[in-house]
Parts: C-alpha cells; sequence; structure tokens
C-alpha cells in the first residue's frame, strides 16, 4: 500500500518541485493543492500519512495563517504535517513548530533536507501504526501515552522537531555511551556534518530547558561525539 502524501503550496512551481523531489522516494502517492478551500476538500475525502503546508496561502484574507488550520485539522486525522516557507519570521517558524510538532523545511528547498525530513516522518508512522517504541526510555524521559511521536520530560511534552526527536531518541538507546558523529549525521543526511549537529543539539537542550532550566542529559565528548548521561 502507497503512503499518501498531500502538498499544499499557491504556487505551482514549488508544488512541481516539492512533488518531482519526492518522486525520489518510492511508494508515495502524491495529491497538490494551491489553496485552502481544495486542500479541505482533499483532506475530507482522503486520509493522508504526510501533508507538506505552506504555512502563507494567498490569496484569501486567512492566507497567511492559512497553513495552521489545516494542520489542525490534519493532526486530527493522525497526519504528520512538514510546515515548507520562505518566511524570515523566526517567530513564525517558532510558532509552526509548536503547532505542527514535527518539522519545518526553509525555501529554497534543499532536496536533501527534504526528503531526510520526509522519510523521517514515513519512519514514524509505521512506529505509531505498530503503536510501541521498542526501548527503554533513561529515567524522566518518556513517549507521550496520548500522542506517541511525542516524549515527555518528567511529565511535560517537549517540544521537539521530527529530526530532533530522532537524535533524541538515537542517544537514549544507549545511555551513557557516546554515539558516533558519523551515526548522527547519517540521521541528517547533512553535508555540514558537525556544524549541523551542534545546532540541532542546542535546539534539543534549549526545548528541554523551556521546561526544566537545570536539565544538562546530553553531553558533547570530544572528538567521538554524544552521549545521553547516566
Amino acid at each position: 500500500m502507497k503512503n499518501q502524501v498531500l502538498i499544499v503550496d499557491d504556487e505551482p512551481d514549488i508544488q512541481q518541485q516539492l512533488k518531482d523531489i519526492l518522486a525520489e522516494i518510492q511508494g508515495l502517492e502524491i495529491d497538490t493543492a494551491g489553496d485552502e478551500e481544495t486542500a479541505r476538500a482533499l483532506i475530507f475525502t482522503k486520509r493522508y500519512d504526510i501533508a507538506l503546508l505552506d504555512i502563507n496561502l494567498a490569496p484569501t484574507a486567512r492566507g497567511r495563517f492559512a497553513g495552521l488550520g489545516l494542520q489542525r485539522d490534519l493532526q486530527e486525522m493522525g497526519c504528520i504535517t512538514l510546515f515548507v516557507s520562505g518566511t524570515a519570521d523566526d517567530t513564525l517558524k517558532s510558532v509552526a513548530v509548536y503547532f505542527n510538532r514535527y518539522d519545518f523545511v526553509s525555501k529554497p528547498v534543499n532536496p536533501l533536507d527534504l526528503i531526510t525530513k520526509v522519510e523521517n516522518a514515513l519512519t514514524w508512522t509505521k512506529e505509531r501504526d505498530r503503536d510501541a517504541i521498542p526501548m527503554e526510555w533513561p529515567e524522566g524521559l518518556e513517549v507521550d501515552p496520548n500522542d506517541r511521536m511525542q516524549l515527555l520530560w518528567k511529565g511535560k511534552r517537549v517540544n521537539l522537531t521530527l529530526t530532533q526527536r530522532s537524535l533524541v531518541d538515537r542517544l537514549a538507546r544507549e545511555p551513557g555511551v557516546a554515539v558516533p558523529y558519523r551515526d548522527l549525521t547519517a540521521i541528517l543526511k547533512s553535508a555540514q556534518g558537525s556544524s549541523a549537529l551542534a545546532t540541532h543539539f542546542s535546539n534539543i537542550r534549549r526545548a528541554f530547558c523551556d521546561i526544566d532550566q537545570n536539565w544538562n542529559e546530553i553531553q558533547a565528548v570530544a572528538r567521538q561525539g554524544y552521549r545521553w548521561k547516566v
């Protein structure tokens, strides 16, 4: 059975670009919509596994935030959503990740970045469908019983993107063990290597510290990688 993907963007060229990039992933069936009305007609007649949503949809008066509204409906239907936008507004990006809770793809779109995030999203759909993630979590860390895609720290939800969640999972599988840089960069599939990892782990620390100022569970190990402390 093919995974169902919805692309919502008001620029036909961007729609086609995203569709062409995702054609590199086998087993996808892709629909496109250029406005909120068309997108809503699709999501109420078909179940989607993943949606790529532009935050700013023109020319409707509600266009600026239409993507956020669509995401709420898709989330209730069990769809993973990735926001795609060229906005330079960092606050809007933060709001998008908070409501979306999975990931954000910037324009101009980096094909490898998009493919990586969609492949990670597909992995999470399989985990969700199995209704279990076969691992023991370090003390204080657990899966949200109401949404297995999310993590809780001491009972409070941690606002992580899908990529950040993948990195945390990798460390949490082997507490106390330094996970090599190569294993972590393989998750990112990024040419930026250690610099990209440093940025991601800085954002991960910020997300945990937002709910626990004393949080300090991830440690950088010189010339090796990162580990979850024991």
